[in-house]
């Protein structure tokens, strides 16, 4: 495996086994590259067993394979992303790494309530297939996107390395690409509705070291995105932590 999956990756994978206690199981998701040179996301379920001769067992699926096959343990079966639990493990396991850096993003789809109103659900499940499209379009290979519930989605980056004002700018950068994204997707030409996302991002670890502190500042930069008057983003300050 450490001929085909990056470094980073590969030390997420190892602190995934390594904590996992007997008869547990638990869900890693990690990239391998390809004889092309692309990079895949698996997900490896990882279970430990109590037999000594047989400690670890991995069953690995190919993202894009679980997306075809619809598997609801580990995607989101309406739009392939991971599922909330799937995409809170992963940001637990990120938490758990030294020395890492990403950004932990919440989105919200503006409006998307006049779209259920007026159109009806059938529209509004159009719309949050759609969205889930474009937000993981445009973060790309560089991050993972997940679907919390309803109209609110996870996105996890990890941050390039370099020094702290960097991940800032990095997370700003990523941030205003899916704002723009949904501008240019919903333009609101066609005289039917206009839709856009607020999103609120924290850091980690300048804002949390833990998922619970992490998503309690996300949430609350939402929070500021919505109230300054959505079709936005928020990054929470340096220092800036979660009261507890």
């Amino acid at each position: 495996l450490e001929e085909v999956v990056p470094p980073q990756d590969m030390m997420l994978l190892k602190n995934a086994v390594f904590a996992i206690n007997v008869t547990e199981t638990t869900l890693s998701c990690f990239r391998i590259r390809t004889s092309s040179g692309t990079l895949n996301w698996i997900a490896a379920n990882v279970e430990k067993s109590d037999d000594p001769k047989h400690p670890i067992q991995m069953e690995l699926s190919d993202i894009q394979s679980l997306k075809t096959a619809g598997t609801s343990g580990v995607l989101d079966p309406m739009t392939g992303l991971l599922n909330k639990k799937s995409i809170t493990d992963l940001a637990i396991e990120y938490t758990k790494l030294p020395d890492f850096h990403f950004y932990f993003a919440l989105l919200d789809i503006d409006h998307f309530k006049r779209v259920n109103d007026t159109y009806g659900h059938k529209r509004g499940d159009a719309v949050i297939i759609e969205v889930a499209h474009i937000i993981r379009d445009t973060v790309g290979r560089d991050g993972t996107v997940g679907r919390i519930g309803g109209d609110e989605f996870c996105v996890l980056v990890n941050t390039p390395p370099g020094k702290e004002e960097d991940y800032r700018d990095f997370a700003r950068m990523r941030c205003e690409a899916v704002c723009e994204a949904f501008r240019s997707h919903y333009t609101g030409d066609d005289g039917k509705y206009k839709i856009s996302a607020s999103i609120g991002c924290a850091i980690f670890p300048e804002n949390g070291d833990d998922f619970e502190s992490l998503y309690k500042v996300a949430d609350k930069a939402l929070y500021e995105s919505k109230h300054r008057g959505k079709d936005t983003f928020t990054i929470a300050e340096p220092g800036e932590v979660s009261d507890n």
